[in-house]
């Protein structure tokens, strides 16, 4: 019965996560959907982390529906709880991450949103943090480290 339960849930998170893939203008889209909150999400790409440059994360948020977030969109979802020790784009060329829970392996033992300012090189590969408050999709995973 169990093994049965962990085989349904694998199925259809692979289906949920399969529906984000797609062509769109010729382009495969292949992140992955980490986490969600407030209308801001974490993704990364399926070569795994660290692997999108500023423009690639920037088409990844439009071929969500969305775009980059702001930093105070990137904040708004930190007050309620959205943790992610993995830093990724956001709005205007910035990489940053939210941390709500100090620790000694992510954020530096500070809270609030770790940023790392304006990159001067875009062609630096970070996951991203895209906006979209309208949505479909939901959580495939959560990834913290609190």
């Amino acid at each position: 019965m169990r093994v049965s339960a962990v085989l349904w849930v694998s199925a259809v998170l692979l289906l949920s996560e399969v529906h984000s893939w797609g062509f769109q203008n010729g382009v495969f889209h292949n992140s992955i959907w980490l986490e969600q909150a407030a209308g801001v999400y974490h993704r990364e790409s399926r070569k795994g982390r660290y692997q999108l440059t500023y423009k690639e994360a920037k088409a990844v948020c439009k071929f969500e529906g969305g775009a980059l977030a702001t930093y105070d969109q990137l904040e708004a979802a930190r007050k309620i709880g959205f943790h992610v020790c993995s830093a990724g784009w956001f709005d205007k060329g910035r990489v940053g991450y939210p941390i709500v829970k100090p620790g000694t392996n992510c954020g530096f033992g500070k809270v609030g949103i770790v940023d790392y300012g304006y990159r001067i090189n875009k062609s630096e590969k970070w996951d991203v943090y895209c906006y979209n408050p309208h949505s479909e999709y939901t959580v495939h995973a959560c990834i913290t480290n609190v």
